[in-house]
């Protein structure tokens, strides 16, 4: 099966040669924020890829989307995945898009369902939230949110998820991640 990743991501000029692959919470001005606004960052970049926002921007103009979303999201700290999908929900339904969120967490779902709704999700051009409650997807530290936006390998044992994280791309064995405790958010057409 061929390799699968979604064409619409924000793709944010820094001012440099660089171009950095979805939001980065570095970018934040306070020191709490940088630390714990992952969620506000991944949900930024998923709202980008599903209404059509996606593509090159500034890291200004993505900081401002950021903003603008506020709002709409309380803040960008989300613990849960109940709570990521229902800010979602939000920032979707504010733009007029009509859309089911849904949450699987690892205790509810084998690796191999992940692996189906990934699958289907990215297939569909939507990329999916994946929060790592327990480090497993290093070097990103635990209790963080990535963003899902590509897929290689055919199995459980050999699917590699590509995330979206500090405006960076990582690979991260599927099998690893569902070791540890994870929710993924998944978006669908209503």
């Amino acid at each position: 099966m061929a390799p699968l990743r979604i064409s619409s991501f924000p793709q944010i000029s820094q001012g440099s040669p660089d171009t950095a692959i979805g939001g980065d919470q570095a970018w934040l001005k306070s020191p709490l924020s940088r630390r714990t606004c992952c969620g506000g960052i991944s949900l930024v970049n998923v709202l980008c890829s599903l209404t059509g926002l996606a593509g090159p921007m500034s890291r200004e103009e993505y900081l401002d989307l950021y903003r603008s979303c506020l709002p709409h999201v309380l803040s960008g700290y989300i613990p849960f995945a109940w709570l990521y999908a229902m800010r979602l929900r939000r920032l979707l339904g504010a733009r007029g898009v009509d859309r089911c969120v849904s949450t699987l967490g690892s205790l509810s779902a084998s690796p191999a369902r992940a692996l189906e709704v990934i699958r289907q999700s990215l297939s569909l051009g939507y990329p999916l939230a994946l929060q790592n409650w327990f480090g497993c997807t290093a070097p990103v530290r635990r209790f963080h949110w990535v963003t899902v936006i590509g897929l290689e390998g055919e199995d459980v044992q050999t699917a590699t998820l590509l995330v979206s994280s500090w405006g960076r791309v990582y690979r991260y064995p599927l099998s690893s991640c569902w070791r540890g405790k994870v929710s993924l958010v998944a978006v669908k057409f209503t």
